[in-house]
């Protein structure tokens, strides 16, 4: 396991944000900040992902096998969505938002 960055919700525009039609979604890169922070928006809302996510900061972590570490999390936010690339889900361990994503 390896963790990638940490995602932080945003009501403001930032530096470098880039849009996301599929989610509605405005997301920076967290390769360019210092602290590998991910920010985030959806300022006309988002009808795609559960509220949790959208309204959530988040610890996103890379895995070898994605179906190993689901079996390990408390709850499922959003299933394994395969068809992503990366393939990614979000789920809750020890009351802490994860973003899943199988190593490529």
């Amino acid at each position: 396991m390896k963790i990638l960055h940490i995602g932080v919700p945003s009501t403001k525009e930032m530096p470098g944000e880039v849009y996301y039609e599929d989610f509605k979604e405005y997301c920076t890169n967290p390769d360019d900040h210092p602290y590998k922070l991910e920010f985030f928006r959806f300022p006309d809302g988002c009808d795609k992902l559960p509220q949790e996510i959208v309204n959530t900061w988040h610890v996103c972590i890379e895995v070898d096998n994605i179906d190993e570490a689901m079996e390990d999390m408390d709850e499922i936010i959003l299933p394994v969505l395969r068809d992503a690339t990366p393939v990614f889900a979000f789920a809750k361990k020890d009351d802490v938002l994860l973003e899943i994503r199988e190593k490529c």
